[in-house]
């Protein structure tokens, strides 16, 4: 049977220990006290170990289940989830809430140069929250509002798809001027 603690929205920070036995956990994709202790620098005792095994599935780190006569300990979050909650937490914490200003602070240092794949890569995603961001100003700044309705034509009815209401907006309004004027001087 699994055992493991509800891990806090804001897991309490982890001592330089805690963290080393994460890596191995992270490592080894799991892994029992013994081999743990083994994989360890400067590695403490046994009891030591299986306290300090116990404290990361108190804090919900880890969860641990049954293997014969031993324990095995495995991540309560992948690696991927784990460093994205810390990454949020720093970014909330160091940067007030601000991705930008945590992602300029990690280029800027210029300590690790991004290669071609990691700039098209991060360009993709600068690209994509710039389409979200126009999507979501111009549904918030007035501009077209479609809402679903009942089917339009006959053809629509029959093949179950449904017509849009455009609704009459300032910004819809405006651009319906703009797109007539270009048409009758045109």
């Amino acid at each position: 049977m699994e055992r493991t603690s509800k891990p806090t929205p804001h897991a309490p920070a982890l001592s330089r220990r805690e963290r080393q036995i994460m890596d191995v956990i992270y490592h080894r994709e799991g892994a029992s006290a013994a081999e743990v202790q083994a994989s360890l620098p400067d590695a403490p005792s046994y009891s030591a170990v299986r306290t300090l095994l116990g404290i990361l599935v108190q804090k919900g780190h880890l969860k641990v289940t049954p293997e014969g006569h031993r324990h095995r300990y495995l991540p309560a979050k992948s690696r991927r989830q784990a460093a994205l909650s810390a990454l949020k937490q720093v970014t909330e914490v160091f940067f007030g809430g601000s991705v930008g200003d945590a992602a300029a602070a990690l280029l800027e240092t210029g300590e690790a140069p991004l290669n071609h794949a990691e700039v098209a890569k991060l360009t993709a995603l600068i690209d994509q929250a710039r389409s979200r961001e126009d999507a979501n100003s111009e549904l918030k700044g007035g501009g077209l509002q479609i809402f679903p309705t009942r089917p339009l034509t006959p053809w629509l009815a029959a093949s179950g798809e449904r017509g849009l209401l455009v609704a009459n907006t300032p910004a819809n309004l405006g651009l319906r001027r703009a797109r007539a004027a270009t048409t009758s001087s045109g």
